[in-house]
C-alpha cells in the first residue's frame, strides 16, 4: 500500500450554486471565495434583483444570482461554511448535478419501462328492454310472488 493514497487528486463533479446577496458588490465576494478554493466556474448568470417575500437581515430585496460549478466535493464543502459565515451573502444553496451519462442511463430507463395506454374497446349498446303497460307489469310481479 501507497502512503501517497489519500494524496490522489478526487473526482471532479459538476454542481449549481444559487445565492442571494444585499448589493451587487458582494456577488463579487461568492466569485472570490469560488477562486480561493480552486473551484472551477463552467457558467455565470447576470444578476437579477427580486423582491423577497420576507425580510432576511432586514432585507426585502435582493439580488439573484447562480453559477455551475465544477470541483472536489471537498471544496464544495469548504465553500459552503465559507457562504454561510460571509456576512454580505444572505443565502446560498449548493446542489450536486447528474452526470450526463447518468442522465441519459435515466431517461433510457424511463423509455424502456413506458408503455403507452392501450385503447379501451367501444362500449357495447345497451339493450334497452320496451317499456311495459301496466296490465303486463301486473302480471309480471304476481308471477314474481307466486
Amino acid at each position: 500500500m501507497d502512503s501517497d493514497s489519500s494524496k490522489e487528486p478526487k473526482e471532479k463533479k459538476r454542481y449549481e450554486l444559487s445565492f442571494l446577496v444585499a448589493s451587487e458588490e458582494a456577488s463579487r465576494e461568492v466569485l472570490r471565495l469560488a477562486g480561493q478554493h480552486g473551484i472551477e466556474i463552467t457558467a455565470e448568470s447576470q444578476l437579477k434583483k427580486i423582491n423577497l417575500a420576507y425580510k432576511i437581515r432586514q432585507c426585502t430585496q435582493a439580488y439573484f444570482g447562480f453559477l455551475a460549478l465544477f470541483s472536489s466535493p471537498e471544496d464544495i464543502k469548504a465553500l459552503e461554511r465559507d457562504l454561510k459565515t460571509t456576512s454580505s451573502i444572505l443565502r446560498s444553496m449548493v446542489i450536486s448535478l447528474p452526470a450526463k451519462r447518468e442522465v441519459e442511463a435515466g431517461a433510457a430507463a424511463v423509455r424502456e419501462t413506458y408503455k403507452p395506454p392501450t385503447r379501451r374497446p367501444a362500449r357495447m349498446p345497451v339493450k334497452r328492454a320496451q317499456a311495459l303497460s301496466n296490465e303486463a307489469l301486473e302480471k309480471k310481479i304476481e308471477e314474481i310472488l307466486q
